[in-house]
């Protein structure tokens, strides 16, 4: 669904705000029907979030750099990656690297331009912007390199039986930085660094 950070977050399906319908009797029917989400050809099983098999062993959109940044190997020429255009208009964009109040206290990246959409994607009630790096795999690996002290994953079960996700947002950053500080990571101004807050139409 479309996101928008209004207040509460507004949610709509392809014309259809979806806002406008809680409290109603919605009804969703199943047509038997399974397309790949990328070529569009008619199969029984998805594979890696909703591929087809072909698509989900060639696309650079289905690699595992997608989920696990880290590991992006655009360069090996034993291993090159698997689109040079998506990686140049994808990958090698400016990402920020943030921590936000989801379940918990969680570090995580996006693309710039995917900010607050993805904080919200993740049901994110607040979310503060700590750095800016210049690509994919750079933030993976700071990333990567938090998530041995910081969770980075978002636990939905969790998220579904309280308002109220546990954790000290303001606390952990200060505790971030000080670990991106001690990592050489130039961080964002104070300007930059602001919380965003979101309230959601439940």
């Amino acid at each position: 669904m479309e996101v928008e950070a209004t207040e509460p977050v507004s949610y709509k399906l392809g014309n259809l705000n979806m806002n406008n319908l809680i409290g109603s009797q919605v009804s969703l029917e199943f047509t038997g029907e399974i397309n790949c989400i990328a070529c569009g050809r008619d199969i029984k099983k998805t594979f890696s979030q909703g591929f087809c098999f072909p698509c989900s062993q060639t696309r650079a959109d289905a690699d595992i750099c997608i989920v696990k940044p880290e590991l992006c190997h655009h360069g090996f020429p034993e291993n090159p990656c698997r689109d040079e255009e998506f990686a140049q208009s994808v990958c090698f964009k400016p990402h920020v690297l943030y921590a936000a109040l989801t379940s918990g206290v969680k570090v995580g990246i996006t693309r710039l331009v995917n900010v607050p959409s993805r904080w919200i994607d993740q049901g994110a009630t607040a979310a503060i912007p700590l750095a800016q790096l210049p690509d994919r795999f750079t933030v993976g690996q700071v990333e990567h390199e938090l998530a041995q002290k910081y969770a980075d994953k978002t636990h939905w079960m969790t998220m579904l039986k309280t308002q109220h996700p546990e954790g000290n947002l303001e606390a952990v950053v200060e505790m971030m930085l000080d670990d991106l500080d001690e990592m050489g990571i130039e961080i964002l101004d104070d300007s930059e660094m602001v919380q965003y807050n979101f309230e959601y139409p439940v």
